[in-house]
């Protein structure tokens, strides 16, 4: 899957490709789900704080909203803070896509030897585009040379040695070690003192609760029924919001759902742009989302073909019988 940059998560133009119904006996719109039904299945969007590890504030998230299955999208070291994204059920299905994702930071760093802003500038500039990394020593991965895109890195403030920046990178970018050659390139050497993430995929820094906050919500529904929580339990078709989308009719979600592709007759419309090969989400006409997969057509396939499997799926969300097996659906 190429890259997702943090900023393309857009409108993008629809293309129908017939009328269809939807019954609302099956399935429900995302925004109408019941808060119960969203602890089963939803996102957080955690806050995380400095000082504990993510696999900590995880099992914090966890033990708050009262849940054993979930897991978190994307580590961040101890003295990082910020948006850590949390699948809870379903959502569990769809963290891969936000580890993919692109991610924005804000920091601080440090130069090794009094200069100028304008120097450190042109510096970070120069890495802006495709650079080769390798991991830091202390990474869990194998440390090769890697290629990775830095979307944008400003130099925001400058005082002296100390500087403040943001960046936005791709998935899989040390920022620590970034500032390192940053630093190189500079001539003096430089380290980052503080990380924050602020976005991770569609997923922004004003989108986080922080966990105290979280359980206050969790108290507050459970003792008198409020409905602040319901802010905080985000439907899981948000982590896919960065994929072009195709929608399937009512009578095509059974058969996906057992793994079958979406073929042209079930295909209602989609979203400009499809090229063969990409990864798209398949909705149901309620805004649902029922399954990842790989387009096998194009645009102009879709749009003017009759016959034929236009996804291929990759990965089931929905759990099946949401929607009947209709037996006259046309393949």
């Amino acid at each position: 899957m190429d890259s997702i940059k943090p900023q393309d998560a857009g409108p993008r133009r629809m293309i129908e490709r017939m009328d269809a119904p939807t019954d609302p006996a099956f399935g429900s719109r995302p925004e109408n789900r019941s808060i119960p039904c969203l602890l089963e299945s939803c996102i957080v969007v955690l806050d995380k704080r400095t000082g504990i590890t993510s696999r900590e504030a995880l099992d914090e998230a966890a033990e708050a909203i009262g849940t054993r299955e979930a897991g978190h999208s994307g580590t961040l070291d101890p003295a990082v803070t910020g948006v850590l994204p949390i699948g809870v059920g379903s959502g569990l299905k769809l963290l891969d896509l936000l580890l993919e994702a692109g991610k924005e930071y804000e920091g601080a760093l440090e130069v090794h030897e009094r200069g100028g802003g304008d120097a450190l500038r042109r510096a970070a500039a120069d890495f802006v585009g495709e650079i080769t990394q390798t991991p830091p020593v202390k990474s869990r991965v194998k440390r090769l040379p890697r290629k990775r895109m830095v979307y944008f890195f400003e130099i925001t403030s400058h005082s002296g040695r100390k500087a403040e920046f943001r960046c936005g990178v791709e998935a899989g970018t040390y920022i620590r070690k970034l500032v390192h050659d940053i630093g190189m390139a500079v001539g003096c050497g430089a380290h980052m003192t503080r990380l924050r993430r602020t976005r991770a995929g569609p997923f922004l820094a004003r989108d986080a609760v922080g966990i105290e906050e979280l359980r206050a919500a969790m108290e507050g529904w459970r003792a008198r029924g409020e409905e602040t929580l319901r802010r905080h339990l985000r439907p899981i078709e948000e982590a896919a919001a960065f994929l072009p989308r195709v929608w399937a009719a009512d009578g095509a979600i059974h058969r996906i759902l057992s793994g079958s592709p979406l073929f042209l007759p079930g295909l209602v419309k989609f979203e400009a742009g499809i090229r063969r090969g990409d990864k798209v989400a398949i909705m149901t006409l309620k805004d649902e989302i029922a399954a990842t997969g790989t387009a096998v057509m194009d645009e102009g396939e879709m749009a003017s073909g009759e016959r034929g499997a236009a996804v291929k799926v990759a990965k089931t969300v929905m759990k099946k019988g949401v929607y009947p097996l209709f037996r006259d659906q046309q393949e």
